[in-house]
C-alpha cells in the first residue's frame, strides 16, 4: 500500500469516526441542548435540508422518481440527501460515509498541492493537517453542508492547474489534468454557480501563464513541439467552452441583496453625478445577461456611480459584489459582524477596500474576540475554536511568507497565490461576518497555513531547505 492510499484511509477513518461520535454521542449526550434531533446542531440549515430530503424521498417512493430533484431552493443538500435517503433510511448518519469520502479525497489532494512546492512526502503530509483535522472542517465532516463539496472541486482545480504549469517537471499528461480542471469546475459550479465569473478570470490568467512560458520557449530555442502549441490552441478554445457551459445564474445572495424599488435616492446621489449618464452607457451584463431598465434605476436608488474608467463588465462584477455585501447586512445581524458602515458606492470604493479585506481575510477574528459570547451557546464554542485556529495561523503566517520568498519565481506558486487571494478577497468583501467569512475561506487560509507549517517542518527534514529554491527543485514530482 503506497502513501498516498494510506493517507486517503487514514483521512477516511477518521473523519468516518468523528462523524458517527459527533452525531451518535457527542451531540445527544455530551451537549444535548445543542440537538435538534439525529445529531444535528440545532439553528442552522442543515435541519432544514434534512426535513427537505425527508420529505422527498418519501415523496420519491411513493410517486417516482418524477419526484426528485438536485436542488431545491437553490440548495444541492436535500437533493443529494433525498437520493441516498432513498436507498437507505432518513438518517443523517447514512451521509457521514460520503462526507468521509469528500474530506478524505481533498485532503490527499492538499498534499499534493503541498508536495510540489516541498517534495517530502512526510512535509506535505503535516501540511495537510491543518485543513484536515481543524474543528472547522467538522461543521462539513460531521453534518449536511456542500461546503466540502465545494471544496473538492476548488482543490481539484487548483491542483490540475499547477500540474500544467509545472508540466516540464511532472509526468502528468497535460490534456488529462485539463480534464481534471473542468471536473473541478463542474463540481464547484454544482455548489456555487454564482462564482464561475471568478473561475473564469482565474482560467484566463493561468492561460495567459502558461502559453507565456511556451512563448519564451519558443523565442529562447526557436522551436517548440508540436503537441505544445495544439495544447495551448486547446486552452485558449477551453475558456470560450467554459464561459458557454458554466454561465452564472442569479444566486440567492444577489436575489437576497437588490434594493426594493420604493427606496428613497441617497443623499449621495443628490450630490454626486455619474461621470456619464447611465442611459448613455452600455448596459452592464452579468455573464449574457443585460441588465433590466428598473435594475438600472436601482443601481442609481442605490447610490452606485459607474465607473468610465473600466469596462462596463468588470464594473457589473464590482456592483453586485456590493448588492452581496449591503444584503448580507441587511438580512444577518450576529455580533460577529465587522465593518458595518461600509457600503460600496462606485467600483474605486470596492478596489480601496482590498487592503481592508486582507486584513479581515487573513487575521481576522482577531483576538479581542475570541472569547466573546456568541449570539448562541454552540455559536459562543465555534468562536472559541475559530480563536485557536487562528492563533495556529497567526504563529504560521511568518513561515508562510517565507515559503513565498523561497518560491515567488516558479509561475505555479504565483498561480496559488493569485488562486487564493482571489477568494479571500472576494469573500471578505462579500460577507462582513466572521462566522461566515471562516467558513467560507476555510481551505484558502488553511492552504497558505498549511505551506508556513510545511516551511517550518522542512528545517527538521531538509538541512538544505534553507538554500534558493532552484537547488532543492530539481527533483521532479511524482517520480518517486
Amino acid at each position: 500500500m503506497n502513501f498516498w492510499t494510506k493517507s486517503f484511509l487514514f483521512f477516511f477513518v477518521y473523519s468516518l469516526a468523528i462523524g458517527f461520535a459527533v452525531q451518535w454521542w457527542i451531540v445527544p449526550h455530551v451537549f444535548p441542548h445543542w440537538d435538534s434531533g439525529n445529531g444535528l446542531i440545532k439553528e442552522h440549515d442543515w435541519v432544514t435540508y434534512h426535513q427537505l430530503a425527508v420529505d422527498m424521498a418519501a415523496r420519491m417512493k411513493q410517486n417516482g422518481w418524477k419526484e426528485w430533484s438536485l436542488f431545491v431552493n437553490y440548495w444541492i443538500e436535500p437533493g443529494v440527501a433525498a437520493f441516498i435517503y432513498y436507498f437507505t433510511v432518513p438518517k443523517p448518519w447514512v451521509l457521514l460515509p460520503l462526507n468521509a469520502l469528500i474530506h478524505a479525497a481533498t485532503g490527499v489532494l492538499t498534499i499534493h498541492i503541498v508536495y510540489l512546492f516541498y517534495p517530502n512526502k512526510k512535509v506535505a503530509l503535516i501540511g495537510s493537517l491543518p485543513f484536515v483535522f481543524f474543528p472547522s472542517a467538522l461543521l462539513w465532516v460531521t453534518q449536511m453542508h456542500k461546503d466540502g463539496f465545494f471544496i473538492l472541486g476548488s482543490v481539484l482545480f487548483l491542483w490540475a492547474w499547477l500540474l500544467i504549469l509545472e508540466s516540464e517537471k511532472t509526468k502528468f499528461n497535460p490534456f488529462l489534468m485539463l480534464g481534471l480542471v473542468w471536473i473541478g469546475l463542474g463540481i464547484s459550479f454544482a455548489s456555487r454557480s454564482y462564482l464561475s465569473p471568478a473561475y473564469l478570470f482565474l482560467s484566463l490568467i493561468f492561460v495567459s501563464f502558461h502559453c507565456s512560458k511556451k512563448a519564451l520557449s519558443f523565442l529562447k530555442f526557436r522551436t517548440l513541439p508540436r503537441r505544445e502549441v495544439a495544447f495551448c490552441l486547446f486552452l485558449f478554445a477551453s475558456l470560450f467552452w467554459q464561459k458557454s457551459y458554466f454561465r452564472t445564474e442569479t444566486s440567492p445572495e444577489l436575489v437576497i441583496s437588490k434594493p426594493v424599488a420604493h427606496e428613497k435616492p441617497s443623499a449621495q446621489v443628490k450630490k454626486v453625478s455619474p461621470p456619464k449618464p447611465v442611459q448613455e452607457r452600455k448596459p452592464m451584463v452579468e455573464s449574457e445577461v443585460k441588465l433590466t431598465e428598473e435594475e438600472i434605476i436601482l443601481i442609481k436608488n442605490r447610490g452606485w456611480v459607474p465607473s468610465p474608467w473600466i469596462p462596463d463588465f468588470i464594473d457589473a462584477k464590482l456592483y453586485h459584489l456590493a448588492t452581496v455585501r449591503d444584503g448580507f447586512l441587511r438580512t444577518t445581524f450576529g455580533r460577529s459582524n465587522f465593518d458595518t458602515d461600509v457600503h460600496f458606492k462606485n467600483s474605486f470604493e470596492v478596489l480601496a477596500y482590498l487592503p481592508r479585506a486582507f486584513q479581515v481575510a487573513l487575521f481576522g477574528p482577531f483576538p479581542e474576540s475570541w472569547l466573546q459570547k456568541g449570539s448562541t451557546e454552540h455559536n459562543g464554542t465555534f468562536k472559541k475554536l475559530a480563536g485557536l485556529e487562528m492563533l495556529f495561523v497567526y504563529l504560521m503566517f511568518p513561515f508562510f511568507l517565507l515559503s513565498c520568498a523561497m518560491n515567488w519565481r516558479r509561475p505555479s506558486f504565483l498561480a496559488l497565490l493569485l488562486f487564493c487571494g482571489s477568494f479571500l478577497w472576494l469573500y471578505a468583501s462579500s460577507s462582513p461576518n466572521f462566522g461566515t467569512l471562516h467558513r467560507f475561506r476555510y481551505f484558502y487560509l488553511m492552504l497558505i497555513t498549511g505551506l508556513g507549517f510545511a516551511q517550518l517542518t522542512s528545517f527538521f527534514y531538509e538541512k538544505d531547505s534553507v538554500r534558493l529554491p532552484r537547488l532543492r527543485l530539481r527533483r521532479s514530482y511524482g517520480t518517486e
